[in-house]
């Protein structure tokens, strides 16, 4: 992952921010090195004035480095090293640049008609949702997935991971304000209400459903409305984020704990089954739900257009890279090796 991620944000760095930010184009932008912005103290781009565009290239640099990161984690314990090192930069300039133009700039084409995405619904949760399905599907099934058990092995690491994930949530939500004002503080505390409201649907979901409540379980609602929050924690009151929570929550529990087990796809971190239901949810709950204060022409037909390109464009190209890649280095590692495990048969560490 942390080799992807250097690999990913170099791509995404040196070609991607270029097409994703500058240049008139709706579909895609220009070619730009790093020097021709990294001395400019002109904005980038109109829709973000607020900040230096080094410190905006930064930022927009670090979820495209999260969006790799929750897209691989769906083809876990699988995929060989070598497909990965070459994937990854592929899919960030072919996939998620395209997509962040489209969403993000002032001139791509679902910001003209009115798709709104405050911090990444549709250009992180859903986009490596739908990808994340795609390269799964393509890869094929884990060995014994559907036969063996495959539980979380540790709460307690999950329960660290999930703290980390919303702190650094708390800064992605609040920090897509650009500012230290009042709109990203109320995007901080619908974030917090989102994700409080999540936790709460999730656990009394479970318990009505299976008669217990699990750590696991609480901490997947969290993360479904933290996702489902993104697009809409800068336009939403406090009493819309937490429906937009439960609503989360609820599109996680059918993605990760019904979708997956009927087992017609193996996705090892519930990456389409959190972030993509999830991503979907909250993408199109801000069409309905943005204040006129914060987002006065905020539309459901305009999410609902936004969310399908995205999460159709997402899945197709996703293949189509795939398919490039296989071309040249051989995706799946081989029955023996995925029984030894990754770390070890690559790496000669012991997980």
């Amino acid at each position: 992952m942390l080799a992807a991620s250097a690999i990913g944000s170099l791509a995404f760095l040196f070609i991607g921010f270029g097409f994703a930010f500058q240049g008139t184009g709706s579909i895609i932008g220009q070619f730009s090195l790093p020097s021709d912005w990294f001395f400019s103290s002109a904005p980038v781009d109109k829709l973000y004035t607020t900040v230096p565009v080094g410190m905006f290239a930064i930022f927009q640099l670090a979820f495209a480095a999260v969006t790799i990161g929750i897209l691989l984690g769906a083809s876990a314990e699988r995929v060989s090293f070598g497909f990965i090192l070459l994937f990854v930069p592929l899919w960030v300039l072919a996939v998620y640049t395209p997509v962040a133009r489209w969403v993000w700039s002032e001139h791509g084409w679902l910001h003209t008609i009115g798709a709104i995405d405050f911090a990444g619904g549709m250009v992180v949760h859903v986009c490596s949702g739908f990808s994340a399905l795609a390269l799964v599907l393509m890869l094929g099934k884990r060995e014994g997935f559907g036969r063996e058990p495959f539980e979380p092995n540790s709460p307690a690491l999950a329960a660290m991971g999930a703290a980390f994930l919303v702190v650094g949530w708390y800064g992605f939500n609040a920090g897509s304000a650009l500012a230290a004002d009042g709109n990203a503080i109320r995007a901080l505390i619908t974030t917090h209400v989102a994700a409080c409201a999540g936790g709460a649907a999730w656990l009394i979901l479970e318990f009505y459903i299976r008669r217990f409540t699990s750590l696991i379980g609480v901490l997947t609602g969290v993360l479904g409305a933290l996702v489902a929050i993104t697009p809409a924690s800068g336009f939403v009151t406090p009493e819309a984020a937490a429906l937009i929570g439960v609503l989360g929550a609820g599109a996680a529990y059918f993605g990760a704990v019904m979708l997956r087990g009927m087992s017609w796809y193996d996705d090892a971190f519930d990456v389409f089954g959190v972030h993509g239901t999830a991503g979907i949810v909250g993408s199109l709950a801000v069409g309905v739900l943005a204040a006129p204060q914060l987002a006065k022409n905020a539309s459901f037909t305009a999410q609902a257009i936004g969310t399908l390109a995205v999460a159709a464009y997402a899945f197709v190209a996703t293949i189509v890279v795939y398919l490039v890649v296989r071309v040249i280095i051989k995706p799946r590692v081989s029955t023996e090796q995925e029984r030894d495990g990754l770390d070890l048969t690559y790496h000669g560490e012991a997980s």
